[in-house]
């Protein structure tokens, strides 16, 4: 039992210290300048200038933020596109005293993968959802050149990385989230 204590102190100040540490702030007031920041209807984040999976276009819009009372299906309401015969994704996530449930689908065609992504948070008075969809050309990314072979785009879309060039920024936009009610 002497041995094993030092090693429960030990790895317990490490995780606090990720915790408190490794983790973006909820408050933080300083926010880097590639990065714009967004309140509507309840919810302040802050996000890229651009961003998107598009290889040809980057699409300049911050996600879509919606506001919906406690009784409405804030995913029927906000995330419409969300097909659930498509749902790739879902669950429930908290952090930092803010709570989220996601969704994400997927749809293929005309050579695109159209992910959507929907975000519900709960607040006190209602919920608010952030939802945006991002296109993503088929066959890009890990050095494949997709439909762009022996273009202008063919390295950009070989370059292409779903995880650095989506999810991360997603990870990054959700984690500077703050309700305002």
């Amino acid at each position: 039992m002497k041995k094993i204590f030092p090693l429960i102190i030990v790895v317990a100040i490490l995780m606090a210290a990720y915790f408190f540490l490794g983790k973006p702030s909820f408050t933080s007031n300083t926010v880097p300048s590639d990065r714009l920041v967004t309140t509507s209807n309840g919810v302040k984040f802050s996000h890229p200038e651009t961003f998107s999976g598009n290889i040809r276009r980057a699409m300049e819009r911050s996600p879509k933020v919606t506001k919906v009372t406690k009784d409405q299906d804030a995913q029927a309401i906000a995330c419409p596109q969300i097909d659930e015969n498509q749902i790739t994704q879902s669950g429930m996530w908290a952090s930092d005293g803010l709570h989220y449930v996601f969704t994400i689908s997927e749809d293929l065609w005309a050579g695109q993968r159209y992910t959507s992504f929907c975000y519900i948070f709960s607040g006190e008075q209602a919920n608010y959802v952030l939802n945006f969809e991002i296109h993503s050309p088929i066959g890009c990314g890990s050095g494949a050149c997709g439909p762009y072979c022996d273009t202008e785009f063919e390295q950009e879309c070989k370059d292409f990385d779903m995880i650095k060039d989506i999810e991360e920024p997603i990870d990054r936009i959700l984690s500077t989230v703050n309700l305002i009610e």
